[in-house]
């Protein structure tokens, strides 16, 4: 399991770890696909969908990134969220989430982070053929309205098929 109080980044690594799960038919919730086990798991630099395998393009499929969200400074920051399909964000205590199938929706969440590290648990599934997005971005205290950098995520150095990804 994860800790999200108490960490330092001296005990964490760059990155967010993963969970991907396949599916043969549509889902049509967030809940639906996460119903079956993973099939991967491992690390990745940020939020990215490209570590769905190439031939399984078009099809259902979960995803789940675990880690920290290394803030530079203390203060208010908005974090905005766009995808298709479902997904749900969790940064630190606050959450947006938008479940279901859909085209691709905005939300925007205001949460106060402090300056270090912060949980960022992000929860993410395509329903069934069509396009697969998923983009965050943030602004706060020095920092424009961008996407969240590669270089802002941190996780512990562990081994990912232990760590719980559920929010």
């Amino acid at each position: 399991t994860i800790k999200s109080v108490g960490t330092v980044e001296s005990e964490t690594v760059p990155g967010l770890h993963y969970k991907y799960y396949e599916h043969q038919q549509d889902v049509s919730s967030l809940e639906e696909a996460f119903s079956v086990k993973p099939a991967h798991f491992g690390v990745i630099a940020g939020v990215d969908l490209g570590i769905k395998p190439s031939e399984k393009q078009g099809a259902p499929f979960g995803l789940k990134f675990d880690g920290f969200l290394n803030a530079p400074a203390d203060g208010l920051y908005q974090i905005h969220v766009r995808g298709t399909d479902g997904y749900n964000l969790k940064v630190g205590n606050d959450s947006v989430a938008y479940d279901g199938e859909h085209a691709l929706v905005p939300k925007m969440m205001t949460v106060r982070l402090n300056k270090g590290l912060n949980s960022f648990n992000l929860e993410y599934f395509n329903a069934k053929q069509g396009e697969e997005i998923l983009l965050v971005d943030w602004q706060g205290p020095g920092i424009a309205y961008q996407p969240i950098s590669n270089s802002y995520f941190r996780h512990e150095n562990d081994n990912p098929e232990n760590v719980t990804l559920d929010l």
